[in-house]
């Protein structure tokens, strides 16, 4: 499975970056193409201690600097998604100003990941780990209305809290910390979530990049073998799968070489985004000298054409070569995406 695309969404508090991912996942989802996980730097706040939690209790902690959220954990849960890992995301309650004890969100591996937040473009490593860098840029009476009408309904705080975190804490942070990565940002997004053009175009580009080759994980998943070899044993065809800019390269090394051929009546709607390859023959003269010859997305056959979801791998004997037994290597799920 190739490496995900991973979009970090900036912009001031109640911008409407969570609006603006809804409506990214809304319409990658609608495409069908591929699996989107959005994740929010909310979730990443570290655990208050002592007068920490005092002052957070009366509304006095300032939750908008950069000190409060642990970079170091969510630098490494992106790396990890990065890398096709499963990841576990802390839940945070605003209520208790402190993270839910064994309360965390599974996310399996993704082809594109949102991670937004006041502050996902401040730090430099977190930059670094992204694709698109996007900042949601709204009227700041708009974002104090829309924030005060959140907290009071969803985090249980009264105006007169809201009022004060704003003008002490939310608005100087803004300032200080969150309006100079504005700089960083690939597109910014006036109006938020209301700007479906800029949205539209956003989704057209993502979907540009799903479509074309990607790069494969520095660190492929355990479960995901980078080469896979079935040793030759008498005349029995040598095998091997490997890791190769987005493509499952194929190479079956036997003395007369293989005839590689497209599988024109094996499920049509793969067929139209995907080189899918199947073996078919045997040749005296070398057809295919070189593992390029035979790429593969997926390997979905076996003797019935009955099987889908899973890669084979094709093992033959010289003398009947039409009467092919599968091994199943990985499920279809682990190793690539369709």
């Amino acid at each position: 499975m190739p490496s995900p695309f991973i979009i970090g969404v900036g912009g001031g508090t109640a911008s409407g970056k969570s609006t603006v991912c809804q409506e990214i996942v809304s319409r990658l989802g609608a495409q069908r193409h591929g699996i989107v996980a959005m994740i929010s730097q909310d979730s990443f706040y570290r655990e208050l201690e002592g007068e920490e939690k005092e002052l957070a209790t009366t509304g006095k902690y300032n939750f908008d600097h950069p000190r409060a959220i642990d970079f170091e954990l969510l630098a490494q849960t992106i790396k990890d998604m990065k890398n096709c890992k499963t990841v576990l995301i802390p839940s945070y309650s605003f209520r208790s100003n402190s993270r839910i004890p064994d309360a965390f969100k599974e996310i399996p591996p993704a082809d594109v990941v949102l991670v937004e937040g006041i502050l996902i473009l401040y730090s430099s490593e977190i930059r670094d780990l992204l694709d698109m860098k996007l900042f949601v840029d709204t009227d700041p009476d708009t974002r104090l209305a829309r924030r005060v009408i959140r907290d009071m309904n969803e985090r249980g705080r009264d105006l007169e809290t809201i009022l004060y975190q704003y003008l002490n804490f939310v608005k100087p942070a803004y300032e200080e910390f969150c309006l100079p990565t504005k700089k960083f940002a690939d597109v910014i997004i006036p109006r938020g979530g209301e700007n479906l053009v800029a949205i539209d175009l956003i989704v057209q580009h993502i979907l540009e990049i799903l479509r074309s080759p990607r790069k494969l994980p520095n660190n492929p998943p355990v479960d995901a073998d980078v080469i896979l070899r079935d040793r030759r044993k008498g005349d029995k065809v040598c095998t091997m799968m490997l890791w190769n800019e987005n493509l499952l390269v194929i190479a079956v090394e036997h003395p007369n070489s293989v005839a590689v051929g497209k599988q024109n009546q094996f499920n049509k709607e793969l067929l139209e985004n995907e080189k899918l390859f199947f073996v078919n023959s045997l040749h005296k003269k070398p057809k295919f000298g070189t593992i390029e010859h035979l790429l593969a997305h997926h390997y979905l056959m076996n003797d019935k054409q009955d099987r889908k979801g899973e890669i084979y791998m094709y093992t033959w004997k010289a003398t009947a070569a039409s009467r092919c037994s599968f091994d199943r290597i990985r499920n279809l799920n682990k190793i690539a995406t369709i």
